[in-house]
């Protein structure tokens, strides 16, 4: 796991980097306040094969929220008013 945000609202945009393709990722809520988002650069067996998680703070369980990057990285939370 690398780079862990939170989002602030249920409003806002997750900014993701995938480092192997070159491509910046912006993905907009609904979301919950105090979402826990990590990159995760290898996933499984594959060393192409990374996403982006939700983590569950109660018991550390990871959800995919974004898959198919190259290399995931950030993410960056940039919350709306």
């Amino acid at each position: 796991m690398d780079d862990v945000r939170w989002s602030t609202g249920a409003t806002g945009t997750l900014i993701v980097v995938d480092n192997g393709t070159g491509t910046v990722y912006a993905v907009t809520g609904p979301f919950s306040a105090g979402e826990a988002f990590a990159s995760l650069d290898t996933v499984g067996t594959a060393a192409n094969n990374t996403e982006v998680d939700t983590i569950d703070l109660s018991s550390g369980a990871l959800t995919p929220f974004i898959t198919g990057l190259k290399k995931a990285k950030g993410p960056l939370w940039v919350a709306h008013r």
